[in-house]
């Protein structure tokens, strides 16, 4: 993998000092001493992926509590499986979310 690596910078490097020149006269200057600014949890918390991420978690949590609160009335009313039944079917599923 190294060995792939170091073959393709080779290939890429700049064939002529024209190139280099042109290369290094194009790129801009990065100052190592300026250091980046992070955004501010506000400026995050605005961005849209974060907001979709909101949004499917808020939604998947809706759907999980709704499936488990009315998985069990469902299966013993339209089902007509036992509620003796039906209650220990649904502990392995509590005890994976609230452990």
């Amino acid at each position: 993998m190294t060995m792939q690596l170091t073959l393709v910078k080779l290939n890429h490097l700049p064939k002529t000092q024209a190139e280099r020149e042109y290369i290094e006269a194009n790129t801009p200057r990065q100052n190592s001493s300026q250091k980046r600014r992070l955004p501010s949890p506000l400026e995050v918390m605005t961005t849209v992926p974060f907001i979709a991420l909101i949004v499917a978690y808020i939604g998947y949590n809706w759907g999980l509590h709704t499936m488990m609160t009315s998985g069990p009335i469902y299966m013993a009313t339209i089902l007509h499986l036992p509620v003796s039944k039906v209650r220990k079917q649904s502990m392995p599923a509590l005890n994976i979310i609230y452990s």
